[in-house]
């Protein structure tokens, strides 16, 4: 089974709420999401993308959680599906 990467911008206030609205566009990780913190000077999506090419092993794999990116007034949720 090959996974997909995903990042999608979810404007919302609690990470909860755009974790769910996430689940309903993907197939993702059983509800789990990993607060990142975003280093100073780094833009979320492009950060996201550096962790995704990476494979970081916080988030490569099907039942690994996904990332979170708080980037207001929302969040960046970033990992893989299938």
């Amino acid at each position: 089974m090959e996974l997909k990467p995903f990042i999608v911008y979810i404007p919302s206030e609690k990470l909860s709420d755009a974790m769910a609205e996430a689940q309903r566009v993907f197939s993702i990780n059983k509800g789990k999401a990993l607060s990142v913190r975003l280093p100073k000077g780094q833009h979320g999506y492009q950060y996201a993308l550096s962790l995704i090419e990476s494979r970081d092993p916080r988030f490569f794999g099907l039942w690994s959680p996904a990332g979170a990116i708080h980037e207001p007034p929302g969040f960046f949720l970033f990992g893989f599906h299938r």
